[in-house]
């Protein structure tokens, strides 16, 4: 059965196509709360109100009868899957050729320019797409046969079919790796890592690793879920590091040490 769901501020989920027509209502149904059935694009449909990590929402289906704690956990799930990747990732990601099947990203950085240029020639032999980013240039690959000395920096994201998750990765592995050569990303617990966190952060995120879900966590800090989503939002888009990704909640916890260690001096 296919639904959509809108807060008074964004669109969780369009399956049927009515986001726009829907806004005429939400104003109405979110603040009643009272269900309402309403004809929209020719279909009978029943307009309700749930309440997400996202805020107040209406939700429209056609009458069938679905349990709100169905549909309030559902529309969760997709707001949880709603990454913060920040302008940045999103403007590289537009000069990038169409995305098909697993490829990586690597972020070159050389001392001597006359470095950079000898690999730029090399690997423009076998680079899908080259993007210069002032003193670093980006890679698109489609293999990791590489052959870069230590004498540069080449931080590697895994091989993957979304695109902005890799240039996250690789853009995670050039911040926070303190080494030189090819730097992969599922390998940063093996690597020395450089992780800074405003002290103003440090309660959040020491809240956040130790909670095992939103949940928890709203009530280890005593505030609202839709509160601790967004929270937990904003950090990840600061620091570009999610909360459900082992290797992400890794280099967290040593940016928590690294404060402590700062802390204690």
């Amino acid at each position: 059965m296919k639904i959509t769901a809108i807060t008074q501020k964004s669109v969780i989920i369009d399956e049927l196509g009515i986001k726009d027509e829907l806004k005429k209502f939400s104003e109405i149904v979110i603040e009643s709360k009272i269900p309402v059935s309403v004809k929209l694009s020719g279909k009978n449909l029943l307009l309700i109100y749930v309440d997400t990590f996202l805020g107040p929402a209406v939700v429209a289906f056609e009458k069938d009868i679905i349990p709100v704690e169905l549909l309030k956990n559902y529309l969760n799930q997709i707001c949880l899957k709603v990454i913060p990747y920040g302008n940045l990732l999103t403007e590289i990601s537009r000069v990038i050729s169409p995305w098909k099947g697993q490829k990586m990203v690597g972020i070159l950085f050389t001392q001597e320019n006359e470095a950079r240029l000898k690999y730029r020639e090399q690997l423009s032999k076998i680079a899908l797409n080259i993007v210069n980013l002032g003193e670093k240039d980006l890679y698109v690959l489609a293999t990791n046969y590489l052959n870069i000395d230590k004498s540069a920096k080449f931080s590697l994201s895994s091989p993957s079919e979304n695109m902005i998750e890799s240039l996250r990765q690789a853009f995670v592995v050039d911040r926070y790796v303190s080494e030189s050569g090819i730097l992969n990303y599922q390998d940063i617990p093996k690597y020395r890592v450089n992780v800074r966190i405003d002290p103003k952060d440090i309660d959040f995120i020491s809240d956040r690793v130790s909670s095992t879900d939103l949940f928890q966590l709203s009530q280890r800090r005593k505030i609202s879920v839709q509160s601790a989503y967004n929270q937990e939002r904003l950090i990840e888009s600061k620091y570009w590091l999610r909360f459900d990704i082992g290797v992400d909640c890794f280099l967290y916890a040593c940016g928590l040490r690294e404060s402590q260690g700062r802390v204690s001096t």
